[in-house]
């Protein structure tokens, strides 16, 4: 996990991927770091009882509920 929070994050923050999440399924948290300019901003958080909407992908939403009962 740590690799994932420095090693990767740096490394898709260098290369212009303009989101990178990371998924805590024990926890049930999602993490969406967005590029602003050349770096990832703070992160937005999202819980068990949230939706996300995935702007990149036009209209998707999704409903972490589905996501952490599986």
């Amino acid at each position: 996990m740590r690799k994932d929070q420095t090693v990767k994050k740096k490394l898709y923050e260098k290369h212009g991927v303009k989101e990178y999440w990371m998924v805590y399924p024990q926890e049930q948290i999602v993490q969406i770091f967005k590029l602003h300019g050349k770096k990832y901003g703070e992160p937005e958080i999202y819980a068990a009882d949230d939706t996300i909407p995935v702007k990149l992908l036009g209209r998707l939403k999704i409903d972490l509920k589905e996501v952490f009962t599986l």
